[in-house]
């Protein structure tokens, strides 16, 4: 699906002028837990074995006061769950290898094509993710 249709239509809450409408980041979140963990949160210096000596900033930095997308959100796993859970609840992140965690400023909205409340009931989701991240759903239809 395009999700790109719905930016435009998408009206934010706050002070306009201090949010970056244009700014979108999206990840898919289909890869390994270290990568998909590193990607979204960063790493620290030599934080793993391949990692850059200088470290790198993940999508929450990067889209500071902006939008991440995270497309199909019931794949992520129940480690990064609570992850992304402590992003929602606390505003901060803590990158792989990191000792101290670092405040974000970001609007998130998560996306998936199957049955999230299902998902729940089955424990494939966090119920608590699930309440934090169910603020304002959209359910579109697959086009014709």
């Amino acid at each position: 699906m395009n999700w790109s249709c719905l930016r435009p239509s998408l009206k934010w809450g706050g002070d306009e002028r201090s949010r970056t409408q244009g700014t979108q980041k999206r990840t898919e979140l289909r890869n390994s837990e270290l990568l998909m963990e590193s990607e979204l949160f960063g790493y620290a210096p030599g934080a793993f074995t391949g990692a850059s000596k200088n470290g790198k900033q993940g999508m929450f930095e990067l889209a500071y006061k902006g939008t991440i997308f995270l497309d199909e959100i019931v794949e992520v796993p129940m480690v990064l769950q609570a992850k992304l859970l402590r992003v929602l609840q606390e505003r901060e992140i803590q990158k792989v290898g990191g000792v101290a965690p670092q405040k974000v400023d970001v609007r998130i909205i998560a996306a998936t094509n199957k049955n999230l409340e299902k998902m729940v009931e089955n424990g494939a989701v966090r119920d608590d993710l699930f309440y934090c991240l169910n603020v304002i759903p959209l359910t579109i239809p697959p086009p014709t």
